[in-house]
C-alpha cells in the first residue's frame, strides 16, 4: 500500500518508509569508498531513488550511524561513519546472516529495527561461531 501526503501547494508526494536493506547498502558503500576526508561523491544504489537515499541518510544521522551529511551538486558529502555505523557493518556484512536476520523478524511478525537486527545478528553470530570457540 502506498501512502501519499500533500504539500502546501497540493502536490502529491510519496511518504518514505525506513528500509534497513538500503541502510546496510549505504553503509557498505560508504565504508568501501570512504577516505580520511570522508565520503564525497555521487551515491547511487541500484533500485533506489535519490529521494529515498537522501531520506535514509538523514535518518541514519539521527540513528548515529553517520555524521554530517551535505548534498552538493558534485555529490553527497558524509564526514564519517560513526563507531555505531562501523559496528552495524561488522555485524551485518555476512549476507547469509543478514538474510536470516530479516527472515527471523518476518516470521515472528516483528518490524526489524537497527537494535533488533543487532540482537538477532549477535545471536546468529554466536551460534555460527559456537564450534570454533
Amino acid at each position: 500500500m502506498e501512502i501519499f501526503v500533500y504539500s502546501m501547494n497540493y502536490q502529491k508526494k510519496k511518504c518514505m518508509k525506513r528500509d534497513l536493506d538500503l541502510v546496510r547498502k549505504i553503509l557498505l558503500e560508504v565504508e568501501e569508498k570512504e577516505t580520511i576526508n570522508g565520503y564525497q561523491q555521487d551515491l547511487e544504489i541500484a533500485g533506489y531513488s535519490q529521494d529515498a537515499i537522501r531520506y535514509h541518510l538523514r535518518i541514519m544521522q539521527d540513528a548515529d550511524l553517520i555524521k554530517y551529511t551535505a548534498y552538493m551538486p558534485s555529490g553527497i558529502i558524509i564526514d564519517k561513519l560513526t563507531w555505531q555505523g562501523h559496528d552495524f557493518i561488522a555485524m551485518s556484512n555476512n549476507s547469509q546472516l543478514w538474510e536470516t536476520t530479516k527472515k527471523t523478524a518476518l516470521e515472528k511478525g516483528i518490524d526489524l529495527t537497527i537494535d533488533l537486527a543487532v540482537k538477532i545478528l549477535s545471536k546468529l553470530r554466536e551460534e555460527h561461531l559456537s564450534g570454533f570457540i
